[in-house]
């Protein structure tokens, strides 16, 4: 029995990555000519697949990712990044010299098999990356990439304390900004975030990088077709009706889509015909997988809380405090519904872009809809 071929919520690998050659194109041009570069888009539209694709085809080896999601202080940012270092040294076959190299800064670390753990009373500016720059900033061989290091979610170090945020923000600036053969990226999924690093005046990182928006993937019908494929060969047909009712569904979110396709998978047999009803059946899976957490959500709002999360997903969030939505929620107070949407932008169930609220998670809405 074919095994389930739907992969979401992680990044995947050359084998299940849908190309995107224009995005790809444009992010390696830029790398590879030395301007720094920082992407961002919603969480789940492939930001750090595309980027790893990259990484992969266009710089071999050359390369190593550092991910700072949920990083919470300056030492654990500067120990992410030595691990990751000390990860592609591994593979290079060159770790003893890397560990050598790292003993030399007066780095007080403890070595735990292949790993390290360094002592969080290190002041950040004894913490030596750029001297560990440096030691990547060579010029590489005729024929081969320059070195790429890839931020990942970048904008978690705005979570950091004001004092150690503008501090750590400043002394990595500093130590990235003379390198003549490293190219450098970076990306993250909250967008206001990332352009407070890259334009706001008092940033050290101000206009420092080009920006690239990533939405989904372009033109549709080549993830149509991606995803068909893996459909065909659990011996599923697709009829071409479903595919603007999941794009509706999910905004045309690569993982969303694939997580619904998954479900569809998982409520159908082999030599099925998928068309609406199968979308339908394959919603009801996901509810049941995401029942917790949607009622956790549920039972944490106040009731207007409640009332204009229902109202978004009814309504949209075009205009929530306009007064036709009021109108549509019974309510009359701007102020509170700002508060309630404020509330839930800090529980990450909705995020702003521009004027408009979207839900973070698709299947949220479709469930609200449907039982609330």
């Amino acid at each position: 029995m074919p095994m389930n071929p739907f992969i979401f919520g992680r990044v995947v690998d050359t084998r299940h990555y849908c190309d995107r050659d224009s995005l790809e194109d444009s992010i390696a041009g830029r790398l590879i000519s030395g301007q720094p570069m920082y992407l961002s888009g919603p969480r789940r539209v492939g930001k750090t697949s595309a980027i790893e694709h990259v990484r992969a085809t266009q710089f071999k080896n050359n390369s190593f990712r550092v991910d700072l999601m949920a990083v919470k202080t300056p030492a654990e940012a500067s120990t992410w990044f030595i691990e990751a270092w000390l990860n592609y040294e591994k593979k290079q076959r060159s770790f003893s010299k890397a560990i050598d190299f790292l003993s030399s800064l007066n780095i007080d670390f403890t070595l735990l098999g292949q790993r390290i753990k360094i002592d969080s009373s290190n002041r950040i500016d004894q913490l030596s990356i750029e001297k560990i720059l440096v030691r990547l900033d060579t010029k590489p061989k005729k024929g081969s990439p320059p070195f790429l290091i890839f931020f990942d979610e970048f904008q978690a170090l705005l979570e950091l304390d004001q004092r150690d945020r503008y501090d750590f923000l400043g002394q990595l600036r500093k130590s990235i900004q003379h390198l003549k053969h490293v190219r450098i990226i970076y990306a993250g999924s909250v967008r206001h975030a990332m352009h407070e690093i890259f334009q706001h005046p008092d940033s050290p990182f101000y206009n420092s990088a080009d920006h690239l928006e990533v939405g989904p993937i372009d033109p549709p019908e080549r993830f149509r077709s991606f995803l068909t494929r893996k459909f065909k060969k659990g011996g599923r047909t697709v009829m071409k009706e479903i595919w603007e009712i999941i794009e509706t569904i999910t905004h045309r979110n690569p993982s969303d889509m694939q997580r619904l396709c998954s479900a569809i998978w998982e409520t159908s047999d082999i030599d099925s015909i998928l068309d609406a009803s199968s979308v339908e059946s394959g919603l009801e899976r996901v509810f049941d997988h995401q029942i917790g957490a949607s009622q956790s959500i549920i039972e944490a709002c106040t009731a207007l809380q409640k009332r204009v999360l229902i109202g978004i997903a009814y309504h949209g969030g075009e205009s929530p405090t306009s007064r036709d939505f009021l109108t549509k929620i019974n309510h009359t107070s701007t102020s509170a519904v700002v508060k309630a949407l404020e509330a839930h932008i800090k529980r990450d169930t909705l995020r702003k872009e521009g004027k408009t609220y979207h839900f973070n998670n698709p299947f949220l809405r479709e469930w609200l809809i449907r039982y609330q």
